[in-house]
């Protein structure tokens, strides 16, 4: 069983290719990877966050079009 922190899940979610991302991609459906419950209560923030970003993002580059 692995327990992976917070900062490693935002920067798999995020898509930046770390050491720790990738190890947490390897592993992800052959190991169980546990939570912290304090990290269960983040995960909400963290999706937001992301999607907050995607959709500035997104309305970039429609600017710039």
């Amino acid at each position: 069983m692995v327990t992976v922190d917070t900062s490693v899940w935002v920067d798999y979610f995020n898509g930046n290719q770390t050491a720790q991302t990738e190890h947490l991609d390897s592993i992800l459906g052959t190991t169980t990877v546990s939570l912290r419950n304090s990290w269960v209560s983040e995960l909400p923030k963290i999706f937001l966050f992301i999607y907050q970003q995607y959709i500035s993002a997104k309305s970039a580059r429609k600017v710039d079009e």
